[in-house]
This record gives structure tokens, sequence and C-alpha cells, in this order.
């Protein structure tokens, strides 16, 4: 979906004490520094205009949620959206995909969204997917063993060369659904909800790591 410029994004985002910039002190403390309690800690990675982090929030206050977005507009949105909620337990890093491993320390996160995530459907370009093994390297070591990741897109190809990766990689598949259309059974993302409403097949897995 395509975001207007939003001259007050990169103000906001910049004052805002929930969103992080920098990894600096972070790895190891979320849970006492950022959140200052105990919890579950779920990462999106990837996670655009927050609707969805925003609604697993509300349906799971015990657990705390880091959403990652790299493009201002998308995140100004998703914060705008969480704090309108007044919700205490969504944080969220300002900074790509890419360098998420320099925000976390080993085995810190419990479970990992990968929401609709650019496919990069050429060949060329596989290795750039969030589910390659040269990906897969770079998060695995996050995960606590026998945390999540949760995986969504409506791109079968991504999809089948996901799961082929991650079981590759090691990850015990544990549930594996097409949703066609339909109401939202769950938290939804902005783009999930379009595809429902057009009855769009949604591909949708969850693996567990064993470290």
């Amino acid at each position: 979906m395509r975001l207007r410029h939003k001259p007050q994004a990169l103000p906001t985002l910049r004052a805002a004490p929930n969103v992080v910039r920098r990894p600096d002190g972070w790895p190891g403390h979320w849970r006492l520094l950022f959140f200052h309690r105990p919890g579950p800690l779920y990462v999106e990675i990837g996670c655009g205009r927050g609707r969805f982090i925003r609604e697993a929030a509300m349906r799971d206050p015990g657990a705390l949620f880091i959403g990652l977005e790299r493009k201002a507009e998308a995140l100004y949105v998703a914060w705008r959206r969480v704090e309108e909620a007044g919700l205490s337990n969504v944080g969220f890093i300002f900074d790509d995909a890419a360098n998420v491993a320099a925000y976390f320390a080993p085995m810190e996160i419990d479970r990992l969204y990968l929401n609709f995530s650019d496919p990069w459907p050429k060949k060329r370009h596989a290795k750039r997917r969030l589910t390659h093994p040269r990906a897969l390297a770079r998060l695995s070591p996050l995960l606590r063993p026998g945390g999540e990741l949760w995986l969504k897109t409506d791109n079968a190809p991504f999809f089948d060369f996901s799961v082929d990766s991650l079981k590759a990689y090691g990850y015990v598949p544990v549930r594996s659904e097409t949703i066609h259309g339909g109401e939202p059974q769950g938290p939804v993302t902005d783009y999930e909800a379009k595809f429902l409403a057009a009855g769009q097949p949604i591909y949708h897995a969850v693996f567990r790591w064993e470290g």
C-alpha cells in the first residue's frame, strides 16, 4: 500500500521514547530496560503500518511486542495506532531488517513474525529473502530453543521456498494452512485484510526452532 510523504514522521519517530533507532545497550535488556517487566518477547520484522502488532498486543497484553520497520511513513502510522490504543506492551525499532541481529541477544526472542515479507520473486534476488539460509543464519540464533517463527504470505512460490528453506535449516513444522477469504480469525495486517476481502489465498505456517 502506497503511503504519502508525511513531513511529521521523522521528527516524531526521533522523539518518541518507544522507538529505538540504534542497538546500543538493548541486546539482552528489552524486558528489564524497555518494558520494565517480564513476559514473552515477540518480534515482527517489517511491521508496516502496525495493524497486526496493535491487534496482537491488544489480544495478548501479557506478551511484549517489538515491530521493526525501515520506512518512516509506515512506522509513523504504526506508532500512532499504538499510541491511540494506549498500549504499553509495544515498542518499535526504526531500522532495516538486515540489522535486526544487532538489537537482540542470542536466544532472547520467543517468537518471530514474518508477515507478508518481500518475496523477491526473481531467482537472482533469492538471497535477499528473509527465509533464505543466509538470513536464517542471522535470525535463528536470536530465538530461544523451542521458540517459534510464524510466516504469512500471499505469494505461493515464496511460501514453498520458505517452507523448504526452514525445514532444511532445522526448523520443525508445527502448522500449515491456506486461508481462502472470509472473516479474520486473528490479528491481521492491512494487506491481509485486503486479500481476505478479495478471497485471495493466504499461506500461513508456524515453525518451531529447536536450536
